[in-house]
Order: structure tokens, then sequence, then C-alpha cells
């Protein structure tokens, strides 16, 4: 490239970004105001759902024996722990089994073996000498 036609280059840079921020305002300036919403009336709190029957195949195992112990545990520690609410606690199960089953047909065993052992020690720590319910 020609020295003669670098600040020629710089300029036309310049002004394309320029013009590409053009539309925002800048930190010292305020955004425009937004149009004001009507006003709503509260919305009343959802009616509580009843707790959902277990949604997973409990016979089939991950395999891994740290996960399969994990997953044995999950549900009596975590109403322990109150981490979920209960009628959230099925959802999430049913989420961790099945992503560790398939993680178990694509991670080799060992990284999954200590990734479930992982959260098997955070989740006693967690219970900090409590007992998981049955």
């Amino acid at each position: 490239m020609q020295l003669h036609k670098l600040p020629l280059l710089c300029l036309s840079l310049s002004a394309v970004l320029l013009t590409a921020c053009a539309d925002r305002p800048s930190r010292g300036e305020a955004p425009p105001p937004a149009a004001a919403a009507p006003a709503r009336a509260p919305a009343s709190p959802p009616a509580p759902r009843p707790m959902p029957e277990p949604i997973v195949d409990e016979a089939r195992p991950t395999g891994i024996p740290e996960c399969d112990g994990y997953l044995a545990r999950y549900r009596g520690c975590h109403r322990v722990l109150g981490v979920y609410a209960a009628d959230q606690l099925e959802e999430r199960y049913a989420d961790t089994r099945a992503s560790m089953i398939a993680r178990a047909g694509t991670e080799p065993a060992e990284h999954l073996a200590a990734n479930c052992a992982s959260l098997s020690k955070l989740m006693d720590e967690a219970l900090d000498d409590r007992d998981c319910e049955p």
C-alpha cells in the first residue's frame, strides 16, 4: 500500500464507524424516554401445582457408579437442602439424569465419574452433616 493513501483510508474507516454509532446515545446522555406503559392491575399469584409423578425410567442406570450413586441420593438430599421448589424437583432430576445418560454415551467414563463425584462432594458439603430423606 502506498503511504500517501493511508490518511484517506483512516478517514474513510472513521466515517464508517461514526455512521454506525450515530444513533446510539453517548455515555453522558440519558437514553430517550420510553413510552409510558398503561397501568394494569397486579396479577394474582399462580395456583400451586400438584407434585408430578416421576417421569424417569429408574431401571436404566447411567453405567457410571459415581453418577448412579449421586442420582440415587438426588431427590432426598435436594428435598432436605431446599434448592428447588417441590414442584420443580422431579423435572430437575429428570433433566440431570437424562444429561448424565447422554454424556455417558459420548464422554470418557472417567471424566463423567469425576464430575459426578464432585457433585456428590458438593451436595455432602451443603448438607453439613444432615441426613437425606429416604
